[in-house]
């Protein structure tokens, strides 16, 4: 007969609670020795599985080796796009469409200048971005009710690193038809900016939709309203000045492109 008064024993022979749970690629050095292998079947994983990924996303609660992922793919592709956009500078399409003036471009020390701002200031530029997109999408996600499973923050910060590491590596083709000559560039600018703001919102919200265990529209609505927000109020602000500057504002913003001249 057992006692009823003694202590709970653990089934040494059991597994750990965790054992089991999926892990990503990145993170599973056991199945994965190499980096080029955990590189590959990561990417793999999220384009070709994201529907799986909301276990491997939520069960760990460590943001260093989805940080780790993200600088090894994204940093060097922003830092090459950066210096692209010193050597060759390009006028945005929307001066080009309302005639504004191009810019003049930098040379000599204030290039040079230009370029070692960008070595330095690109990881802390990109390392605050990603905090504040984090933040922004995890309380969208949280507005829609996406949130309710508890999987907390560190979810979001790890869907984002990770997926935003992809996008990024996605969308750099884009970014290099920005420098096309003429009406091409043009046309390079908008793709680039259709995909970065449309299709890769909506792929972070499918992704933290399967991270967080909820609805896929709650995750994608989450993701969409702090970019939603924003150009409202760039609206509002730019409608505004249109509306009460007119010509004035289109004078000074003429101005100010040139130098101040």
């Amino acid at each position: 007969m057992e006692n009823p008064f003694a202590p709970p024993q653990a089934d040494l022979a059991a597994p750990a609670p965790d054992a089991a749970a999926p892990r990503m690629p990145w993170e599973d050095r056991a199945a994965f020795p190499t980096l080029g292998a955990r590189v590959i079947a990561t990417l793999q994983w999220l384009v070709r599985r994201p529907a799986e990924l909301g276990p491997a996303l939520a069960a760990p609660t460590d943001v260093v080796p989805p940080i780790g992922f993200f600088a090894l793919l994204a940093l060097p592709l922003t830092l090459a796009t950066a210096f692209l956009g010193i050597l060759f500078p390009i006028q945005p399409f929307w001066q080009a469409w309302m005639g504004l003036p191009t810019p003049p471009q930098p040379e000599g020390f204030a290039r040079t200048l230009g370029m070692v701002i960008a070595l330095f200031g690109a990881p802390f530029g990109l390392a605050l971005g990603m905090l504040i997109m984090g933040l922004l999408i995890h309380a969208g996600l949280w507005a829609t009710g996406a949130t309710r499973s508890k999987v907390g923050l560190v979810a979001t910060f790890r869907t984002l690193l990770y997926g935003s590491a992809a996008g990024t590596l996605a969308a750099f083709p884009l970014a290099l038809c920005q420098f096309l000559p003429g009406v091409a560039g043009q046309i390079g600018q908008m793709a680039y900016l259709v995909f970065t703001s449309l299709v890769l919102t909506t792929w972070y919200g499918l992704l933290c939709a399967r991270a967080h265990r909820t609805d896929t529209w709650r995750g994608v609505l989450g993701a969409w309203l702090p970019f939603l927000a924003f150009l409202l109020c760039c609206g509002a602000c730019l409608g505004s000045l249109f509306a009460f500057g007119g010509d004035a504002f289109r004078e000074a913003l003429s101005k100010g492109l040139q130098g101040g001249m």
